[in-house]
């Protein structure tokens, strides 16, 4: 018996083709999320192979040589339109001169890849493991494909660009009736039940490229956090989808995968155009029966009565207190508890009524928020070194707006706000 594997890259070339026991083992999964009663539209398909390679066959590392079909430099390829990030991967296991397997990845992309040098056999030992880009799983092909060898390229106008159109996702309500939610995922970790519990991040747009920053960077320290010094393993970050560029987006998916790997938890990223989609998801993003959402950490603008997720953008994806009632309170845990790192939110608009209180009146549990006064970002980066300043005013004039490690600090009240001070609100 032997295994076959060829990737091919969509910009052409020299194929990788591994066979002649170079292959030792391969496995096919299918992973669908467990509150899911049916087809799943959001499962994880994946190729694991393993593998030796005889150090003497390896190609000598040489400069400016074309290394881009080895699989190191496949997985250290960083996603950029039309870079090769996607490659078609087919896997045949043949025996006795017949193929008893055949599968064909036509938009894979490296999920897992580490290697080894056993030196006492002298090979290179390899695990890879690949997955297929989400919208496009139904271009998986199983048993019947056509030939290893048939061209990447036939495949190139079904490519679709990430972060394009926004991907439908259908929910059942409990009277059977259909609802349609709105959110775009990138690639990684699909959403999924991990917990029966879900920690949410929201961060809101910005006005200009040069405050791109100011509402991811503490985002992301805030997830690593969560992953770090609580016990939730399955956590959302939505970003409301205006004003950020797709350097921006890369820069977040980065910090993204990086924190998956690191500590080992789910964390899935939805890009939102409309407050309609934030809502849905609080309200259908799991099963609400079973999966409550145990804690918010918004930031972004705010201004007395409203959450102004997109505050100098888009207006329309903002948050009123008179949207608040569209949240179901039911999706809520009892120990459900938010931070408010926005101007103004815990304001009073008239007597007792400020979007804090009435956020806590429909989720219960406890809020913290910002009153009679401003929160700032000035000093979200403060104190990291004279090093770190001179690489982020370089990195800003090449476009990389965002350190995609996170910031140093939360934000905190405005020094220049003298009356303004945090307060709890309970329902």
């Amino acid at each position: 018996m032997s295994i076959l594997l060829r990737v091919e890259q969509e910009s052409g070339g020299q194929p990788l083709e591994l066979g002649d026991g170079q292959i030792t083992g391969y496995s096919y999964i299918n992973t669908s999320p467990s509150d899911f009663f049916a087809k799943a539209y959001n499962a994880v398909h994946s190729i694991q192979i393993r593998g030796e390679i005889p150090l003497r066959l390896l190609p000598p590392m040489e400069k400016d040589a074309d290394n881009s079909n080895t699989l190191y430099a496949w997985a250290l390829t960083e996603y950029r339109p039309d870079n090769d990030f996607y490659r078609c991967v087919t896997v045949q296991i043949v025996r006795h001169e017949k193929t008893i397997r055949e599968v064909k990845f036509t938009h894979a992309y490296v999920h897992v890849y580490q290697e080894q040098v056993n030196g006492l056999k002298g090979v290179l030992e390899f695990e890879l493991v690949v997955r297929q880009r989400r919208d496009q799983l139904d271009s998986i092909q199983f048993g019947s494909v056509e030939s290893i060898k048939q061209n990447f390229t036939n495949n190139k106008e079904k490519r679709v660009t990430v972060l394009s159109s926004p991907t439908k996702i259908e929910f059942a309500k409990a009277q059977g009736q259909m609802i349609y939610a709105y959110a775009e995922e990138i690639e990684g970790d699909s959403l999924s039940t991990l917990s029966e519990s879900e920690a949410i991040v929201l961060s809101g747009s910005h006005r200009s490229i040069n405050a791109a920053r100011q509402f991811i960077e503490p985002a992301i320290k805030q997830i690593r956090d969560i992953a770090t010094y609580t016990n939730e393993k399955d956590i959302v970050w939505i970003i409301t989808d205006s004003g950020y560029s797709d350097t921006d987006k890369n820069l977040m998916r980065d910090a993204v995968n990086q924190i998956r790997i690191v500590k080992n938890v789910t964390v899935t990223m939805l890009f939102a155009t409309s407050k309609q989609q934030i809502i849905d998801h609080f309200n259908y993003g799991r099963n609400r029966s079973v999966v409550k959402i145990s804690m918010l950490r918004v930031f972004s603008h705010g201004v007395k009565g409203e959450l102004s997720l997109g505050l100098g953008t888009d207006e329309s994806l903002s948050i009123g207190i008179s949207d608040i009632s569209y949240f179901n309170s039911s999706s809520f845990s009892s120990t459900f508890n938010t931070t408010f790192y926005s101007c103004n939110t815990g304001t009073e608009i008239s007597e007792g009524r400020s979007f804090a209180q009435s956020w806590v009146n429909q989720t219960g549990g406890s809020a913290l928020a910002a009153t009679d006064g401003k929160t700032t970002y000035e000093f979200i980066n403060k104190d990291r070194g004279t090093l770190w300043d001179l690489k982020d005013s370089m990195n800003i004039r090449i476009g990389i707006n965002i350190d995609n490690t996170g910031c140093k600090y939360y934000p905190v009240l405005d020094p220049e706000t003298p009356d303004v001070y945090w307060k709890t609100f309970n329902k």
